[in-house]
C-alpha cells in the first residue's frame, strides 16, 4: 500500500505541537498571585525585579516611566534611558495593568526590552505603551530575546516604536518559547541582516493566537521581514494569528513571515508587501520564502487585493470580498478561537480580544449580622465598548446591582449567599468566580427596639419632682 507522505507529515506535525502545549518537563512551578512581590511605582519595578531575577511580581497600578527616565529622572543614564532588566526566570504578571513611556536608546546594545533576555520566564497580563526602544540585536519591547522554550508570554501587548539592527520584534525580538493570546501595535525597523517582524524578528518557539498590527521597515540589501514574524525557524509554529501592517524591504518579505521554515497553520495576512529598490525580490503576500523540505503553510491566506501580491511561498491568495466570507476559511475554529462580523472591517479577528478579562475577582467573607459587606472586580477589555456589570444572588440577578462593587450596608442572615457578577462589553460576557457571603453563627439579625412600658400622666405640685421611666 502506498503511504501518503504529506498526510504522515501533517499527523506527526499536529502529535508535536499537542506534546509542546502540555506543561513542559523541568518548567517553572509558577506561585499564585498572593505570594507575589507587589510593584507599584517605577523605583520598585527597577529596584526589587534586578534583585531577585527568579522572583514572583505583581503590578498593582499602572506605572508611568516618563518623568523616571527623564533628564531629570534616576534612570535618564546619560540619555540611554531604561537599563533593561536581563536573565530574568521568574514570574511577573502585570495584572491588566500597563506600563507606559519606556524609553531605551542603546543602539550598540544587544538584547533590549523591558526585559533583555528571558530564560525560563512567565510574563502575562502586562500592557506595554508608549514604548520607544532602539538598539542593536534581539530588540523588542517586553523583551530583547525569549532564550528558552520554557519561557511563555500570555495576555500581553506593546503599542510604541522599536528599531534596531537584526533581530527585531515589535513584542520579542528573538523567541523561544510560548506567545499566545498577545499582540503588539508598533512600528518596526531595522537597518540590518536579518529578521524583523510586526511581533517577533527571529521565531523559533510557538506563537499561536496571537496578531501584530504595526507596519514592518527594513532597509538592508538582503534581509527577512514579515508581518509579523522575520523568519520562522525549523520546529517554530505559527497558529491561529494574523497580521495586517505594510511590509517593506528589498529581499525576503511576506505579508506574515518573509522566510518560513517551520510551521504556519489557519493564519492570515493582509497587509501591503512592497519592495524599497528595483532590485527586491522573493515577495509573498503571505510568506516570503521557504526552505524546501521544511515550511508547511496549512489553511492560510492572504489578501491579495490589499497585499498587491498575486504570489506567495505558500498559503492561498483570496479576493478581498473573499476573505470578508467565512466560508473562505475552511476547517477555522469559529466557535472558540475565530469570529467574524462588521467590526475589524470585516475580517476574522481573535474571540479573546473581544472577550472581557477579569483580573481581580470577588472573594469570600465571613461577617457578623449587621456588619456591611462589599465585593469588587476589576475587569477590563480591548473592545471600545464600555463594560457593564450584573451582580447575582444565588444566581438570581440583583436589582440595580449593576456597578463592579457590590455593597451590603448591614448584612441579615438571609444575605448568607454565593455572588457572581457578569462582565459584558456588549459583544461578549463572562462569569466572575462565585464568592460566599457567610454569616457567623451565633449572631443575630439586628432587632428593632420596642418599648415594653410607656411613660405614664403625672401631676404635682409646683416644686414636687416628676420622674417619667419607659
Amino acid at each position: 500500500m502506498k503511504l501518503n507522505c504529506q498526510k504522515i507529515f501533517s499527523l506527526l506535525l499536529s502529535l508535536m505541537m499537542l506534546i509542546a502545549a502540555l506543561p513542559m518537563a523541568g518548567a517553572p512551578a509558577y506561585a499564585k498571585s498572593d505570594d507575589a512581590i507587589p510593584i507599584s511605582t517605577p523605583e520598585e519595578l527597577d529596584t526589587l525585579v534586578r534583585a531577585n531575577l527568579a522572583g514572583n511580581f505583581i503590578l498593582t497600578q499602572d506605572i508611568d516611566l516618563t518623568d523616571y527616565l527623564s533628564a531629570d529622572g534616576p534612570g535618564y543614564n546619560g540619555g540611554a534611558g531604561w537599563q533593561p532588566i536581563n536573565d530574568f526566570r521568574g514570574i511577573f504578571d502585570g495584572n491588566g495593568y500597563t506600563i507606559s513611556g519606556l524609553y531605551s536608546n542603546r543602539p550598540n546594545q544587544s538584547g533590549m526590552g523591558l526585559f533583555g533576555i528571558l530564560n525560563g520566564a512567565r510574563i502575562h497580563n502586562l500592557g506595554m505603551v508608549d514604548v520607544a526602544v532602539r538598539g542593536n540585536q534581539m530588540v523588542g519591547s517586553l523583551a530583547g530575546a525569549s532564550s528558552s522554550p520554557n519561557d511563555a508570554i500570555i495576555n500581553s501587548y506593546a503599542k510604541g516604536e522599536v528599531a534596531g539592527v537584526a533581530a527585531v520584534g515589535g513584542l520579542v525580538g528573538q523567541n523561544y518559547g510560548l506567545i499566545r493570546k498577545s499582540y503588539s501595535s508598533c512600528n518596526v525597523s531595522a537597518s540590518g541582516n536579518p529578521n524583523v517582524g510586526g511581533l517577533v524578528g527571529s521565531h523559533y518557539g510557538r506563537i499561536w493566537e496571537s496578531y501584530a498590527t504595526g507596519n514592518v521597515t527594513s532597509t538592508y540589501v538582503y534581509t527577512y521581514a514579515g508581518g509579523l514574524v522575520g523568519r520562522g525557524y525549523i520546529g517554530s509554529s505559527i497558529l491561529d494569528s494574523y497580521a495586517t501592517g505594510d511590509v517593506s524591504g528589498n529581499a525576503m518579505l511576506g505579508g506574515l513571515a518573509g522566510y518560513n521554515q517551520g510551521s504556519i497553520i489557519s493564519s492570515y495576512s493582509k497587509g501591503r508587501v512592497e519592495k524599497l529598490s528595483p532590485m527586491g525580490y522573493s515577495l509573498g503576500g503571505l510568506v516570503g520564502a521557504f526552505s524546501d523540505g521544511y515550511g508547511t503553510t496549512e489553511r492560510s491566506y492572504w489578501d491579495i487585493q490589499t497585499s498587491t501580491r498575486e504570489d506567495s511561498a505558500g498559503g492561498t491568495g483570496k479576493g478581498t470580498a473573499e476573505m470578508k466570507t467565512q466560508s473562505t476559511f475552511e476547517d477555522w475554529d469559529f466557535t472558540d478561537v475565530w469570529a467574524m462580523d462588521e467590526s475589524h472591517d470585516g475580517y476574522p479577528y481573535l474571540i479573546w480580544t473581544v472577550t472581557p478579562t477579569i483580573y481581580s475577582q470577588p472573594e469570600d467573607q465571613t461577617i457578623n449580622a449587621g456588619e456591611p459587606a462589599s465585593f469588587s472586580v476589576r475587569a477590563s477589555t480591548a473592545a471600545e465598548d464600555p463594560l457593564s456589570y450584573q451582580w447575582k444572588k444565588d444566581d438570581v440577578d440583583i436589582t440595580g446591582a449593576i456597578s463592579a462593587t457590590l455593597t451590603i450596608e448591614a448584612a441579615a442572615a438571609s444575605d448568607a449567599a454565593t455572588y457572581t457578577v457578569e462582565v459584558s462589553n456588549g459583544t461578549r460576557t463572562v462569569t466572575s468566580d462565585p464568592a460566599t457571603l457567610t454569616i457567623n453563627p451565633g449572631t443575630t439579625d439586628p432587632v428593632a427596639p420596642s418599648i415594653t412600658d410607656q411613660p405614664q400622666n403625672q401631676m404635682v405640685t409646683v416644686g414636687e419632682t416628676a420622674t417619667f421611666t419607659v
